[in-house]
């Protein structure tokens, strides 16, 4: 397990979005006509409302991988959405489905004051505990956590250490400076993908870290950025709510270190490093 007493902080952080999730075994009895119901519970703090088609389940997985099989299945259309509730400026969101509870915020302003982890996961519990209630008292099933996803966006922009694609060793630990006597040409696009197997406290898999980072040109003036995604998705640490809230914080600690080991000492000096 990560060690607790060092948790890094940036007075400055590259962070866009942040999700806090929780999947659960279907709810048979959640039709949708019940969301208007409990769109009511959330309506003060989330007046505004989208509609989405349903995100696929997703869990992680440890066996050994099964040859493929091609199968065909017909699948009736969704009858109950994935409903957005979200706040006056749109920086906030729960997002609702059959099987699966999102809190969202989301940097839609420039500056935008990251709220920080222990802010949203307080936010995140509050709605849980009120989705749990709702669906004990309109007897819609029984409320069975099976899997947990943290994930953070980050937009890192181009500034005094890095002005291009092709210093992405300036930006990443993982991406070394190519040998110019060999390959004197220009890095057009550097992308990658790492993926960790989380321990628990008896040393078997929890659950994994998928670390990745792309390339991409910002809409508004095709300024270049890197898109770093950090995602740590597992079963549970426990029964209930309080379970789910025990993985997302064994998320955030690696998801934070993972963060550190990939980037360069000179970006954690640019974001301005604290506490490490």
């Amino acid at each position: 397990m990560p060690d607790a007493k060092r948790k890094p902080e940036f007075a400055n952080p590259p962070v866009a979005e942040v999700a806090l999730s929780a999947q659960f075994a279907p709810l048979a009895g959640l039709h949708a006509a019940h969301m208007g119901i409990l769109w009511s519970l959330f309506r003060d703090q989330f007046p505004n409302t989208e509609e989405q088609l349903p995100l696929p389940r997703i869990m992680e997985r440890f066996e050994k991988p099964e040859p493929p099989v091609l199968k065909f299945q017909v699948e009736p259309a969704p009858l109950v959405p994935r409903c957005w509730f979200f706040n006056p400026d749109g920086s906030q969101l729960i997002q609702i489905q059959n099987d699966r509870l999102i809190h969202n915020w989301r940097k839609l302003a420039n500056p935008a004051t990251y709220p920080r982890y222990r802010n949203l996961r307080t936010a995140f519990e509050r709605n849980l505990r009120m989705f749990e209630e709702f669906v004990n008292r309109e007897g819609l099933g029984t409320f069975r956590p099976d899997q947990c996803e943290l994930t953070y966006i980050d937009h890192i922009e181009p500034g005094t250490q890095w002005k291009n694609f092709d210093d992405a060793h300036r930006v990443f630990r993982v991406w070394g400076e190519p040998a110019k006597d060999y390959l004197d040409l220009p890095s057009e696009s550097v992308t990658f993908d790492v993926k960790y197997v989380l321990p628990g406290s008896d040393g078997k898999a929890v659950g994994r870290l998928h670390v990745t980072a792309k390339p991409v040109y910002r809409l508004s003036d095709r300024m270049p950025m890197f898109l770093m995604t950090s995602v740590g998705r597992g079963a549970p640490l426990g029964d209930g709510v309080e379970g789910v809230l025990r993985f997302l914080d064994v998320a955030h600690d690696w998801i934070v270190r993972a963060f550190m080991a990939v980037t360069t000492d000179a970006m954690h000096a640019q974001w301005g490093l604290r506490n490490a």
